[in-house]
């Protein structure tokens, strides 16, 4: 019998993410999720944060945002991002506790929504799903 190597579609990269979450403990424990999958994660506290992270480095393949944060909120940031050609196309999973954000930050274009509580498994199974740009 003939052994089948994988064909490189099946092969998965590890991708990087950024978290944008201010409560440290939230923020940590995304980024251990994300990186028990093999992936790499970076953790900032606030959108301006994120903002002087991602014009000083590669892009990452998808950013998970809170929406109320200190300083820049998740929605102050959405604006910044969606208006610069090289941050628009990063895929966007929010994350947050509130319900009622749902609906206008799907509208906003974002590739999800999950509320907090997070549920791991949920987590990481809408960042399997996120799209590559």
């Amino acid at each position: 019998m003939k052994r089948q190597t994988p064909s490189e579609r099946d092969i998965r990269l590890p991708k990087t993410f950024l978290v944008i979450e201010d409560d440290p403990d939230s923020r940590d424990a995304f980024c251990a999720l994300i990186q028990i999958k093999g992936h790499d994660a970076i953790g900032v506290g606030n959108g301006q944060d994120a903002l002087a992270f991602l014009r000083t480095h590669p892009p990452p393949s998808a950013i998970v945002l809170d929406m109320r944060m200190p300083i820049m909120d998740g929605w102050q940031f959405r604006q910044i991002q969606c208006s610069d050609p090289t941050l628009k196309n990063i895929p966007v999973l929010v994350v947050s506790a509130e319900e009622r954000f749902k609906k206008p930050v799907l509208d906003s274009g974002v590739a999800a929504f999950i509320e907090k509580p997070i549920d791991p498994d949920a987590l990481l199974l809408a960042l399997d799903h996120l799209p590559d740009h």
